[in-house]
């Protein structure tokens, strides 16, 4: 799996530059974090984007530390890719939403947050420019 952050993506050619990044390096699975648009992801030939949660910024740091470990272990268990994204997209949004780098949560708020449902993606989103799908 490639973990690239969000500003590495070329505008307008993200499924491209995914596609290439997979051939060039062998690399299955790769997934671009957004920060509250959410992610994009390569998984298995298909481009996706998938949006994020809307939450109050309390602390970003962590936020992604707490999305990648979602996101690679849900991915290891074998998840269909819509629920490893959504689960790791909210887990990151709590932990931005709380003071400090490791903050206290359990998985009944983390599953309340995705219960509220996610933000639509009205700014800049590399699937909008790419044809790829939008979830």
């Amino acid at each position: 799996m490639g973990c690239v952050r969000g500003g590495g993506v070329p505008r307008g050619r993200a499924a491209q530059f995914f596609r290439s990044w997979s051939e060039v390096h062998g690399i299955q699975t790769i997934c671009v974090t957004l920060g509250s648009k959410g992610c994009a992801v390569l998984h298995g030939g298909r481009f996706e984007c998938f949006h994020g949660y809307k939450i109050r910024v309390a602390d970003t740091v962590g936020a992604g530390d707490a999305f990648a470990a979602a996101f690679l272990h849900d991915l290891h268990v074998g998840w269909p890719m819509d629920r490893v994204v959504s689960f790791a997209n909210a887990l990151g949004a709590l932990v931005a939403g709380k003071d400090g780098a490791t903050p206290p949560w359990d998985l009944d708020e983390c599953r309340r947050l995705m219960a509220q449902g996610t933000n639509d993606l009205n700014a800049y989103s590399p699937c909008r420019e790419t044809g790829g799908e939008t979830r």
